[in-house]
């Protein structure tokens, strides 16, 4: 049996069109995966969110997280609440829109791929800079 050059690349290509369309389904019903599929940074953040609010009213330390740079940091020089004030929020309203932002957000990072998320999410959520010199009262 002789096969033209015509009808191999015919068959070739079908067989390509094929794979890639097999691809696209394949991409597509990755992105529109209901709940937490293939995005393990979102449900850890989501989980640390409430987790941590519920923490901070149970423990009744609320107060600890919330900060001002007038008294917090400039008169009582306590600059470990840059730290903790993104820790957790502190009444259900800013919990429950943070819950439902990052549940939207597992999108994209199904999207960037867990790790490129990981490091956006990071940037997001860094520290405030520090004010400046001028900005400093000095006492004495």
């Amino acid at each position: 049996m002789i096969i033209t050059c015509f009808e191999l690349y015919s068959t070739a290509n079908t067989s390509l069109l094929f794979t890639e369309t097999r691809r696209e389904q394949t991409n597509d019903a990755t992105m529109l995966a209901s709940g937490f599929t293939n995005a393990p940074i979102t449900q850890l953040l989501l989980l640390g969110v409430v987790g941590s609010a519920i923490i901070a009213s149970l423990t009744d330390t609320k107060y600890f997280l919330w900060i001002e740079v007038r008294p917090h940091l400039l008169d009582y020089w306590q600059y470990w609440r840059l730290l903790t004030w993104q820790l957790a929020y502190t009444n259900s309203a800013e919990v429950l829109f943070a819950a439902m932002t990052f549940y939207q957000l597992r999108v994209i990072e199904r999207l960037w791929g867990s790790r490129k998320f990981a490091v956006g999410t990071h940037h997001l959520h860094s520290t405030p800079e520090s004010p400046r010199k001028s900005q400093y009262r000095i006492k004495g």
